[in-house]
């Protein structure tokens, strides 16, 4: 029987129910059933079909064309090594290829004909419905799932239709489930846990989802948005739903949770029992070569071990549970003997879903189909399997065989450990040492030498690690399997620590860089740069200071314009875990090469033109700053010549990722420490994977003309690479050049300041600008209402304004277009909800105790990304109401105290917009020997408006109370303002100060 049977069955039975997809616009039994036909009439002559490709509509058509075709479906690791892909496609020389265009690379280099997955729907739609569907052919090889490689190269499992087809009738029944009954697939197409999902919930009836990229928030929010009622997970994603901070947890559609793929910490499944009290969960223990799940705990045993005081029933919550009734299990010894209840040794399997075939390596299956499965386990008395691990992990000290698992199950009951390994590394006197990785808890101070003596009270001196270290994440699979290889070699050297470099986002950035190197990263003016142009400037970094003597070299000092050789220097430090030094070119001579001096950064990157200013270079000698020069062409970075006497100073390695400085929107600009665990939080909360494994390169570029010296700049140029998004970039904000390449690029996300989007709104850019654009966000400033309205109903996008600030890393609260949808209309003017991980609150600015919902106060936060683990106080004046949605009201540092009466500028700022012939306004305080402060304003008008002050002021009067009155307004041509077009306010005061008053009223006009 073919797996395509049971399409058919499916098509026949429920043809009109949706079954992959969303409810709204997902693909019926009978439609996929037409288009899997009509796609396998492309594959004659084929010897396989490669998928190449992450989740997506093209996957279960490929799986039932190649099965309706007689061809095996190869979906493949798009992870792999360049190398090891190679190798894998080799084995397939007459395949047809679906791929993603950041890996179709691959399969042109092995010359396999490649649809991307859109062009591969195409051509099944265009042939649906044409002429007979072929037959199933059910002899055929159904799919090749090649092994994860965790420990070796990785190997074809050969899967027959006969396989997958027992295992699908072992274990589901035919239209079983509701038709309300929804379930997604978080794990890659890649690994056989999606062709099983796929197979046995179509064959239930139930509609299948899929989360092109885990995170925590968008999993939850998914779960919510299309009310699923099934979902499987590995344990490393049902850890980090349970441990982030912030999220919304609630899931009432939720019903059942499978788990598997590797080993649960009991801790993480005893919280989301914990959790979720009405979901039923499963564990579910199998393997490529079985079809999926051979072994199962299911919803009353989970129940009955975490209410159960007995400690036999207890451990249960840390087992595979039973076999199915299909599987025949035994454990064996090394003699092949089979050992008593209790005692470990090798799971050997049989049954009809048991494959055990290799592609080119033949089968294992002993005389009697046995599988030797190469894991670890032991049953108990009451028939519960407990995997204890690898048999190739099994470490072999002196003559003792010891299991990790047991030792790892000690680690992880610990409070203040969040993720462990235990492996073994080659001595000469042992054989191999125990030695421990353990992944602290944020904001735990884990005490090794504790964790030592608490393994050998809990089990013995023996099984005591010789070492603990602490790196921040160990390298895992995208299905949640550690990479032993990985964590051996990291812990073969001298030390066993993780360099700077080995912290999760210089790791991301890294192997983002080293995914697809001729592809497109970055674009200047006329020119495209590929990764290779990035990751040439992480090698130049380490070249150029080995050669230097200095490979130790931590901060480092970049001049940042918004050029190519620039942003690749910035990358390239944060992708070998240094620190950056942000300095302004924006600064004058002077305060450029103070800045230097004070810094005393160890090495200083600049372009030519910097470098010729007046003190830059004496400043970088006077700290024996290395000096390096920007190179747009291939090579982004080279040395500069020195007259000085290269020695940099020493300077302690911490996790600070970036010292950068604030905008000086409010007075003189400061120094912000923005660590590594702050930006990784940063980036999390807002949906890049930083801590993924996975890496898919994208081809819609982000355009970034916001100064790489600030926040906004920064923080995108980073968090673009980290995501494998190419960087669209401009030098300056230019209305012309930036809708030229909006028409170009066509993105669906641009980003503008509500400066350079009243500049968009003044332009004659024509409506069509924005096709294909689904929203413009807004930030760095408030923003009026009025004017993001104005900007949807010209272009017809919905403007999202966002909330956050240098010190907060990035923005901590915001719309999102589902938000905007439904509330816009009733919370016009707030800047949106706190994001995933962040809470807000208002207190009263004199007492700090926190205040009722609408009420005006400080603004405080609290969240990961955040300087301090507890509340951070901000110096914005704010209210949350009911619903949770933050208004902004003006700076509480910004308000004049005028004779005891609180004025907030924003409110004289927003009266003056409102003058139809006003396209910008300032309100500043300024001293007053009598009132102590005086609020003036500075006003831009409209093209061709001429309106005299007195007039302004009159307008005014009738709408503001008479102490909110301005004593002077001046029209000016441009406000003053800083590098991200904020207007700077010390500068608007010195307007005031530097020139006579012309327009100050003997007192305030009449008004109420």
């Amino acid at each position: 029987m073919n797996i395509a049977t049971l399409l058919d069955m499916a098509a026949d039975g429920f043809g009109e129910r949706i079954v992959a997809g969303r409810a709204e616009d997902g693909v019926t039994a009978a439609r996929l059933r037409e288009l899997s036909a009509g796609a396998a009439r492309k594959l004659a002559g084929a010897g396989a079909l490669v998928h190449l490709a992450v989740n997506g509509p093209a996957f279960p058509v490929a799986l039932f064309a190649a099965a309706r075709a007689g061809v095996p479906l190869v979906p493949l690791n798009y992870r792999l090594g360049r190398e090891q892909l190679d190798a894998v496609l080799a084995e397939h020389p007459r395949a047809l290829g679906i791929a993603d265009p950041a890996y179709a690379g691959a399969l042109g280099r092995a010359g396999l004909p490649v649809w991307s997955p859109a062009e591969w729907l195409a051509a099944a739609e265009s042939e649906a419905g044409e002429g007979d569907e072929p037959e199933p052919q059910p002899e055929a090889p159904a799919v090749v799932i090649y092994t994860s490689g965790t420990t070796s190269a990785p190997k074809g499992v050969i899967l027959h239709h006969h396989n997958l087809v027992s295992y699908v009738l072992g274990t589901v029944e035919f239209a079983g489930a509701g038709s309300d009954e929804a379930a997604l697939m978080s794990v890659p197409p890649y690994h056989i846990a999606a062709v099983s999902n796929v197979l046995t919930n179509l064959y239930a009836g139930r509609r299948v989802l899929t989360l092109e990229q885990f995170t925590p928030g968008g999993w939850l929010d998914l779960v919510r948005a299309q009310r699923v009622t099934n979902a499987m997970v590995v344990p490393t994603m049902l850890a980090r739903l349970m441990d982030t901070e912030g999220l919304d947890r609630s899931v009432p559609s939720l019903r059942a949770l499978a788990y598997g793929g590797a080993k649960m910490p009991v801790r993480v499944i005893e919280t989301a029992l914990r959790a979720w009290p009405h979901v039923d969960f499963v564990n579910a223990y199998g393997l490529t070569e079985t079809s999926s799940t051979i072994s199962v705990l299911g919803p009353e045993d989970h129940r009955m071990a975490v209410a159960s005081a007995d400690p036999v029933v207890r451990a249960r919550l840390g087992s595979a549970g039973r076999p199915l009734p299909s599987i025949d299990l035994e454990v064996r010894n090394e003699t092949g003997a089979i050992v008593a209840p209790g005692e470990p040794g090798q799971i050997w399997v049989r049954g009809e879903q048991v494959s055990g075939e290799y592609a080119g390596h033949g089968s294992p299956l002993d005389e009697r189909g046995f599988f030797p499965t190469r894991d670890q386990g032991r049953l108990d008395a009451d028939g519960y399997l407990h995997v204890e691990g690898r048999l190739d992990d099994t470490i072999i000290r002196g003559a003792e065989n010891i299991a990790p698992a047991e030792i790892e199950d000690v680690l992880l009951r610990h409070p203040d450990v969040l993720d462990a390994v235990v492996v073994g590394v080659p001595d000469e006197e042992w054989g191999q040492r125990i030695e421990a990785v353990v992944v602290p808890r944020a904001g735990a101070d884990v005490d090794l030498e504790a964790l030592r003596a608490t393994i050998r009270a809990t089990l013995r001196g023996s099984k005591t690690p010789d070492r603990i270290v602490c790196w921040p994440e160990l390298p895992r699979t995208a299905t949640g399997k550690l990479v032993r290889r990985d964590i051996v070699a990291g812990l073969a050297g001298p030390k066993g620590t993780p360099t700077p470099g080995d912290r999760p986002l210089p790791a991301r950035l890294r192997r983002v860089l080293a995914a697809d190197p001729g592809a497109t990263a970055l674009t200047f003016e006329d020119r495209s740069y590929p990764w290779a142009f990035l990751r040439h400037a992480v090698d130049d970094l380490d070249r150029l200071l080995a050669e230097a003597g200095a490979p130790d070299a931590h901060r480092i000092g970049i001049v940042l314009r918004n050029r190519p050789g620039h942003l690749a220097a910035l990358v390239a430090v944060i992708a070998t875990g240094r620190q950056v030094v942000t300095l302004s070119p924006f600064h004058g001579d002077v305060a450029l090469a103070e800045d230097i001096t004070t810094l005393a950064p160890q090495v200083v990157v600049a372009g030519a033109e910097d470098w010729a200013r007046p003190g830059v270079a004496a400043a970088a000698a006077g700290v024996s700053a290395m000096p390096l020069a920007t190179g747009e062409e291939d090579r982004p970075l080279r040395s500069h010549p020195a007259d000085w006497t290269v020695a940099p100073g020493a300077a302690e390695r911490g996790d600070v990722a970036v010292l950068m400085q604030t905008s000086g929107t409010t007075g003189r600009p400061k120094r912000v420490e923005l660590t590594y665990r702050k930006l990784t939080a940063a980036f999390e909360a807002s949906g890049t994977p930083v801590a993924s494994p996975e890496v898919r390169l994208r081809t819609h570029p982000s355009i970034l003309w916001t100064s790489l010296v600030h926040i906004g700049g920064l923080y995108f140029a980073i968090a673009n690479v980290a995501a494998g998004l190419p960087t669209a970039l401009l030098e300056r904000f230019d209305v012309r050049k930036w809708a030229a390449l909006v028409r170009r690029t066509r993105p669906r996300r641009v980003r503008l300041a509500p400066t350079a989007l009243r500049m968009v709104l003044q332009s004659d850019l024509p409506a069509d600008t924005f096709d294909g654009v689904e929203q413009v966000s807004s930030g760095t400033a408030p923003l009026p209402p009025d004017d993001a309205d104005r900007f949807t109903a010209r272009f017809g996008v919905p403007v999202l304004s966002v909330y956050g600030a240098t010190e907060f890393a990035g923005a901590i609260a915001g719309w999102d277009l589902a938000l905007y949808r439904e509330w816009w209309g009733a919370k016009r003017g707030s800047v949106g909800r706190a994001f995933r991980g962040i809470a807000l609150r208002i207190v009263d600015r004199e007492t700090g105790e926190p205040v009722p919902a609408g009420t005006a106060g400080v603004l405080e936060a609290k969240g990961a990304q955040l300087p301090d683990d507890g509340w951070v106080r901000t110096t914005d004046l704010a209210s949350l109401d009911d619903d949770g949605f933050l208004f902004v009201h003006g700076r509480a540092d910004d308000a004049i105290n005028r004779g005891g009466f609180k004025i907030v500028p924003s409110v004289i700022e927003e009266a003056l917009r409102a003058h139809p012939a006003v396209r910008d306004a300032s309100a500043v305080g300024i001293p007053d020997e009598r009132l102590g402060e005086v609020p003036v304003a500075a006003v831009t008008m409209r093209d061709g408006a001429r309106v005299p002050v007195a007039e302004l002021l009159r307008w005014l009067a009738e709408r503001l109370a008479r102490y909110h009155l301005p004593t002077e307004v001046r029209v000016v041509d441009e406000l003053p303002r800083t590098p991200s077009m904020k207007v700077s306010r010390p500068d608007v005061q010195a307007l005031f100060r530097a020139a006579p008053a012309g327009n100050r009223p003997g007192r305030p006009a009449p008004g109420r």
